[in-house]
Protein backbone atom coordinates (compact mmCIF):
# COMPACT_ATOMS: atom_id res chain seq x y z
CA UNK A 1 0.00 0.00 0.00
CA UNK A 2 1.47 3.52 -1.03
CA UNK A 3 1.81 5.84 1.96
CA UNK A 4 0.48 8.78 0.87
CA UNK A 5 2.65 11.12 3.82
CA UNK A 6 6.06 10.03 2.07
CA UNK A 7 4.84 10.96 -1.04
CA UNK A 8 3.76 14.92 0.16
CA UNK A 9 7.02 14.65 1.79
CA UNK A 10 9.03 14.16 -1.68
CA UNK A 11 6.60 16.78 -3.51
CA UNK A 12 6.89 19.30 -0.36
CA UNK A 13 10.72 19.41 -0.71
CA UNK A 14 10.34 19.32 -4.15
CA UNK A 15 8.34 22.96 -4.26
CA UNK A 16 10.17 24.54 -1.27
CA UNK A 17 13.42 23.67 -3.27
CA UNK A 18 12.14 25.11 -6.68
CA UNK A 19 10.73 28.37 -4.85
CA UNK A 20 13.81 28.50 -2.21
CA UNK A 21 15.71 29.10 -5.86
CA UNK A 22 13.75 31.26 -7.52
CA UNK A 23 13.42 33.86 -4.52
CA UNK A 24 16.99 33.91 -3.62
CA UNK A 25 17.67 34.50 -7.35
CA UNK A 26 15.40 37.59 -7.58
CA UNK A 27 16.77 38.67 -4.04
CA UNK A 28 20.36 38.65 -5.39
CA UNK A 29 19.58 40.02 -8.59
CA UNK A 30 16.06 41.87 -8.57
CA UNK A 31 14.27 41.83 -12.13
CA UNK A 32 15.04 44.96 -13.96
CA UNK A 33 12.04 47.50 -13.80
CA UNK A 34 10.65 49.15 -16.82
CA UNK A 35 10.45 52.13 -15.03
CA UNK A 36 14.12 52.29 -13.93
CA UNK A 37 15.01 52.61 -17.67
CA UNK A 38 11.95 54.48 -19.45
CA UNK A 39 10.51 57.23 -17.13
CA UNK A 40 9.78 61.21 -17.47
CA UNK A 41 12.97 61.78 -16.00
CA UNK A 42 14.45 59.78 -19.22
CA UNK A 43 12.36 60.28 -21.69
CA UNK A 44 10.83 63.85 -20.94
CA UNK A 45 7.19 63.99 -21.22
CA UNK A 46 5.09 63.37 -24.86
CA UNK A 47 4.99 66.47 -26.72
CA UNK A 48 2.69 65.37 -28.67
CA UNK A 49 0.39 63.95 -25.80
CA UNK A 50 -2.24 66.42 -26.08
CA UNK A 51 -1.41 69.11 -28.73
CA UNK A 52 -2.48 69.42 -32.45
CA UNK A 53 -2.80 66.30 -34.71
CA UNK A 54 0.76 64.70 -36.03
CA UNK A 55 0.49 66.29 -39.33
CA UNK A 56 -0.15 69.74 -37.97
CA UNK A 57 3.19 70.13 -36.21
CA UNK A 58 5.98 72.58 -36.56
CA UNK A 59 9.21 71.86 -37.32
CA UNK A 60 10.57 72.63 -33.75
CA UNK A 61 7.45 70.30 -32.32
CA UNK A 62 8.14 67.57 -35.13
CA UNK A 63 11.88 67.77 -33.51
CA UNK A 64 10.46 67.43 -29.98
CA UNK A 65 8.56 64.26 -31.00
CA UNK A 66 11.18 62.68 -32.29
CA UNK A 67 13.67 63.38 -29.57
CA UNK A 68 11.24 61.93 -26.91
CA UNK A 69 10.52 58.59 -29.90
CA UNK A 70 14.15 58.06 -30.08
CA UNK A 71 14.75 58.58 -26.14
CA UNK A 72 11.50 56.35 -25.63
CA UNK A 73 13.02 53.48 -28.40
CA UNK A 74 16.45 53.83 -26.26
CA UNK A 75 15.25 53.39 -22.73
CA UNK A 76 12.62 50.62 -24.38
CA UNK A 77 15.85 48.84 -26.23
CA UNK A 78 18.55 49.24 -22.98
CA UNK A 79 15.40 47.97 -20.51
CA UNK A 80 14.77 44.89 -22.80
CA UNK A 81 18.82 44.07 -23.09
CA UNK A 82 18.68 44.39 -19.51
CA UNK A 83 15.64 41.89 -18.94
CA UNK A 84 17.33 39.40 -21.60
CA UNK A 85 20.30 39.24 -19.81
CA UNK A 86 18.47 38.89 -15.99
CA UNK A 87 16.23 35.74 -17.57
CA UNK A 88 19.56 34.43 -19.39
CA UNK A 89 21.37 34.54 -15.78
CA UNK A 90 18.24 33.13 -13.80
CA UNK A 91 18.52 30.29 -16.51
CA UNK A 92 22.12 29.54 -15.74
CA UNK A 93 21.43 29.54 -11.83
CA UNK A 94 18.30 27.08 -12.34
CA UNK A 95 20.45 24.95 -14.34
CA UNK A 96 23.41 24.49 -12.17
CA UNK A 97 21.17 24.41 -8.79
CA UNK A 98 19.03 22.21 -10.35
CA UNK A 99 21.85 19.99 -11.39
CA UNK A 100 23.24 20.19 -8.24
CA UNK A 101 20.14 18.81 -6.38
CA UNK A 102 19.08 15.89 -8.93
CA UNK A 103 22.81 15.43 -8.29
CA UNK A 104 22.02 15.01 -4.02
CA UNK A 105 19.09 13.05 -4.34
CA UNK A 106 20.80 10.51 -6.79
CA UNK A 107 23.15 10.22 -3.82
CA UNK A 108 21.07 10.49 -0.59
CA UNK A 109 21.41 7.32 0.92
CA UNK A 110 18.02 5.47 0.65
CA UNK A 111 18.42 2.64 3.77
CA UNK A 112 14.86 4.08 4.71
CA UNK A 113 11.42 4.70 3.65
CA UNK A 114 11.82 8.77 5.09
CA UNK A 115 15.46 8.80 2.89
CA UNK A 116 13.55 7.56 -0.61
CA UNK A 117 11.07 10.83 0.16
CA UNK A 118 14.03 13.46 0.74
CA UNK A 119 16.04 11.52 -2.13
CA UNK A 120 12.95 12.10 -4.51
CA UNK A 121 12.16 15.82 -3.38
CA UNK A 122 15.41 16.27 -3.88
CA UNK A 123 15.38 15.14 -7.35
CA UNK A 124 11.96 16.67 -8.50
CA UNK A 125 12.39 19.78 -6.90
CA UNK A 126 15.93 19.83 -9.39
CA UNK A 127 13.79 19.01 -12.01
CA UNK A 128 10.84 21.46 -11.29
CA UNK A 129 14.20 23.97 -11.06
CA UNK A 130 15.75 23.03 -14.49
CA UNK A 131 12.00 23.71 -15.95
CA UNK A 132 11.11 26.51 -14.40
CA UNK A 133 14.48 28.11 -15.05
CA UNK A 134 14.24 27.09 -18.86
CA UNK A 135 10.91 29.35 -18.94
CA UNK A 136 11.97 31.56 -17.91
CA UNK A 137 15.21 32.28 -19.84
CA UNK A 138 13.60 30.55 -22.83
CA UNK A 139 13.16 34.30 -24.26
CA UNK A 140 16.65 35.29 -23.83
CA UNK A 141 18.58 31.92 -25.53
CA UNK A 142 19.41 31.86 -29.30
CA UNK A 143 17.13 29.78 -31.07
CA UNK A 144 19.34 27.59 -32.48
CA UNK A 145 20.83 26.71 -28.55
CA UNK A 146 17.57 25.56 -27.77
CA UNK A 147 17.30 22.04 -29.29
CA UNK A 148 20.64 21.53 -27.93
CA UNK A 149 19.43 22.71 -24.38
CA UNK A 150 15.98 20.72 -24.86
CA UNK A 151 18.20 17.65 -26.02
CA UNK A 152 20.10 18.01 -22.37
CA UNK A 153 17.43 18.33 -20.30
CA UNK A 154 16.13 15.35 -22.02
CA UNK A 155 19.42 13.11 -21.12
CA UNK A 156 19.00 14.45 -17.61
CA UNK A 157 15.56 13.12 -17.40
CA UNK A 158 16.13 10.01 -19.27
CA UNK A 159 19.53 9.20 -16.93
CA UNK A 160 17.96 9.68 -13.16
CA UNK A 161 15.01 7.63 -14.49
CA UNK A 162 16.97 5.17 -15.62
CA UNK A 163 19.37 4.87 -12.65
CA UNK A 164 16.39 6.07 -9.60
CA UNK A 165 14.04 3.90 -11.35
CA UNK A 166 15.78 0.99 -12.82
CA UNK A 167 17.28 -0.11 -9.13
CA UNK A 168 16.19 -3.48 -7.69
CA UNK A 169 12.98 -3.02 -5.20
CA UNK A 170 13.94 -3.37 -1.23
CA UNK A 171 11.45 -5.57 0.73
CA UNK A 172 11.74 -3.98 4.46
CA UNK A 173 9.68 -7.47 5.18
CA UNK A 174 11.78 -9.64 3.17
CA UNK A 175 13.52 -10.60 6.28
CA UNK A 176 10.89 -13.03 7.30
CA UNK A 177 9.76 -15.52 5.10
Amino acid sequence: MVDYRKLLVALVIAVLFAIFVNTSIEAISPSPQYDTFCNDAVTGTNPNMYGPPADNLTPAEKQAVDDYTAKSQKCNDDWQTAQNNHQFAVFLISAITGLIAIIIGMYVPVTSPIGMSIASGFILGGLFTLFFGTLEGWGSIARTVRPFIMLVELIVVIFVAYKQLNKPEKNHNSHHK
